[in-house]
């Protein structure tokens, strides 16, 4: 728990206890909103008009329609529900132009825990919580129904600054770019949230990203689960843009997409580590079923590892390379529905990919070659090297990006088929 939600909660018992009429004394306020006037206030705006750094905003069961803002006179409060986000939901009436919650100008010590954030339309930036220049923690919400009709994040769209986002329930969220959330710059953390039936239908086909699109900034995706997302390009992700990128930890399953069933890196700069995720039934109509790496400058500093990759089906390959990608792909398990399991598309800069260290589903050696799509098919493309390759599915203990079992023991076949089952 962190240091800000610690503060939240501390300030919501206390504030509990003083309106009961327990004497307490309070270093900072914490101003109760309910709606049946047993409160300080009885709307949400009314609560952070009033308060400032380190005062809390204890919000009563109810649906409040409203669309509300902080921003930097509020800089440093604690929003928080009272009784959970099930039963606290603001909810923006479907009303254009306008997100649920605007936060702007905010620091990291300023926390919104623990509400349903429904019916935002927006045409710009977030339709259910528009970040700007704001690196707030968002905690334990639940993202539901927001619709960015022409812009950017149906659930949250971050434009500069870099928000904590954890441990929240997104579903069913539209836009053109990024169905859920969507990233400009900074460096957001978006943590342990769950992501189901989230859409991007891209303009044309080109954009997408059903539950997140980088367009820039450095952000960490980790410990997080993409479930039945939906998009033009990039199922769960689509990156068009970042530098100093980390997707760790997360669970991809039964997300589609025209091509990049659960990512597509249309574009990307340097350092990008996709390390220890499982991919799971996910649909790439065209190319990569699993991930398609259209373009990068990333170069040796492109590391996809320690990833399961089972049961993916498209009409090509499981991982799909395009030009101008030069991406290491080392001690996969890589056992698909797809044609291939590596393909490399188009002309190719450098001449030789590396995808050695995978674990085929097989020692066999011509096996594995009828897995990859490469120089020998096409020799226009570039080559795929393989060899040496796994001889079991743990690689011989050498996928060290995977979380150990409940007894910490080590990584063993059935505990990865334990995983990608889930």
């Amino acid at each position: 728990m962190s240091m800000t939600r610690r503060w939240c909660v501390l300030a919501a018992a206390l504030g509990l206890l003083a309106q009961a009429g327990v004497p307490v004394r309070l270093e900072a306020a914490t101003y109760y909103v309910h709606q049946g006037g047993m409160g300080d206030f009885v709307t949400i705006q009314e609560g952070i008009d009033a308060a400032s750094a380190g005062d809390s905003v204890l919000v009563a069961a109810g649906t409040y329609a409203e669309h509300l803002y902080v921003g930097a006179s509020s800089d440093g409060i604690c929003l928080l529900s009272e009784s959970g986000p099930e039963a606290t939901v603001i909810d923006g009436e479907d009303m254009a132009g306008q997100p649920v919650l605007f936060l702007e100008d905010l620091g990291s010590q300023t926390a919104i825990v623990g509400f349903s954030i429904v019916r935002g339309r927006n045409n710009s930036w977030g339709a259910g919580v528009r970040c700007e220049n704001a690196s707030p923690e968002i905690r334990g919400n639940i993202v539901r129904d927001n619709l960015g009709q022409t812009g950017f994040g149906g659930g949250i769209g971050v434009h500069s600054g870099s928000p904590w986002i954890v441990s929240n329930h997104f579903e069913e969220n539209q836009s053109p770019d990024g169905g859920a959330i969507n990233i400009w710059d900074g460096a957001a953390v978006i943590e342990s949230n769950t992501f189901l039936g989230n859409v991007a239908w891209g303009f044309g086909g080109t954009n997408g990203g059903g539950g997140v699109q980088v367009l820039g900034g450095s952000p960490s995706i980790i410990g997080n689960t993409f479930e039945a997302n939906e998009a033009s390009i990039g199922g769960a992700i689509e990156f068009q843009g970042g530098d100093n990128v980390t997707v760790q930890g997360n669970s991809f399953v039964q997300n589609t997409a025209g091509s990049g069933g659960a990512i597509e890196v249309w574009y990307c700069g340097t350092d990008i580590q996709i390390v220890g995720n499982v991919f799971s039934g996910n649909v790439g109509l065209n190319r990569g079923a699993g991930m398609y790496v259209r373009s990068s400058d990333a170069d040796e500093t492109f590391i996809v590892s320690d990833n399961v990759f089972h049961n993916n089906s498209g009409d090509m390959a499981t991982i799909t390379i395009g030009r101008q990608s030069n991406p290491t792909i080392s001690s996969n398990v890589l056992v698909n529905l797809t044609p291939y399991e590596v393909g490399a598309h188009e002309s190719q800069i450098p001449d030789t990919l590396n995808a050695s260290g995978n674990w085929w589903g097989t020692t066999d050696p011509a096996a594995i070659a009828a897995r990859v799509w490469d120089c020998a098919d096409d020799p226009a493309l570039c080559c795929v090297a393989v060899d040496p390759w796994c001889t079991e599915p743990t690689c011989n203990g050498q996928m060290t990006g995977l979380p150990e079992s409940e007894e910490n023991g080590p990584v063993t076949w059935g505990y990865l088929k334990s995983i990608y089952r889930r």
